[in-house]
């Protein structure tokens, strides 16, 4: 749900959409919430690396 409101919802960022048609100009990706949403990809990245390596 939090990818999707941040990523796709218009009432939201609607961040992929703008930025498939080059809508964000340069000062946004030092944005916080640029910030937090690249920090949210890479947890949902790492995760089920770091669950793997726990189990080890």
């Amino acid at each position: 749900m939090l990818i999707y409101r941040f990523y796709l919802q218009r009432s939201g960022s609607n961040l992929r959409n703008r930025m498939a048609h080059g809508l964000i100009n340069d000062s946004e990706f030092n944005s916080p919430m640029m910030s937090y949403l690249w920090w949210v990809t890479l947890r949902l990245c790492c995760l089920p690396m770091l669950k793997h390596e726990q189990q080890v």
